[in-house]
């Protein structure tokens, strides 16, 4: 499987896990609005940080990416809480409203995180000039020249990657070769 298929796969089946640990920790705590509250923050700052984790490497960092980042986390807390706050005021029900504060915060997190991470034009057409260097592209695990294949699958040793992978972490031919003579 892709590794891209993979990680949208594993930020899928993290939901209905952190819900699992949501209803735990409000349990644990008798229920009630500290427990609700503890679970809303804990579930919160696992979604949050794992998200980041995540995708972190597919993110070219930058200052303003990184602001946005902190921004958008806040704003995601902002709005669960507040309609956590709004659906309890008419329910009556904190551990209902915090379950729907919650999802709406989480949702909010991934279109925000989503939307300051996207690709920059100019990241775009840099990424196209480095996809058209004439310089070959080798495998990072074994330096396997991977140059005219058709798909980023090292014949050699049989790790796949991402288009985007080796552009970023590839090890040309020549610095394998020269990583074995000189033992580094």
């Amino acid at each position: 499987m892709p590794r891209f298929a993979a990680k949208i796969i594993f930020g899928l089946a993290a939901v209905p896990f952190l819900m699992g640990i949501f209803v735990l920790i409000v349990m644990l705590f008798g229920g009630g609005l500290l427990g609700v509250c503890v679970a809303d923050f804990v579930c919160g700052a696992l979604a949050i940080g794992g998200w980041i984790g995540l995708w972190r490497s597919t993110v070219v960092w930058t200052h303003d990416r990184i602001v946005h980042t902190a921004l958008a986390a806040i704003l995601s807390v902002l709005v669960g809480s507040g309609i956590g706050v709004f659906a309890t005021i008419f329910s009556g029900i904190p551990e209902e409203a915090a379950i729907v504060g919650g999802l709406f915060g989480g949702g909010c997190w991934v279109l925000l995180s989503t939307w300051c991470w996207r690709q920059t034009p100019q990241e775009r057409v840099a990424a196209a000039r480095g996809a058209a260097s004439d310089e070959p592209i080798g495998c990072p695990m074994c330096g396997y020249n991977l140059a005219g294949l058709y798909e980023a699958r090292c014949p050699e040793c049989g790790t796949r990657y991402t288009i985007e992978e080796l552009l970023r972490t590839t090890r040309r031919p020549t610095d394998v070769d020269e990583s074995l003579t000189t033992g580094r």
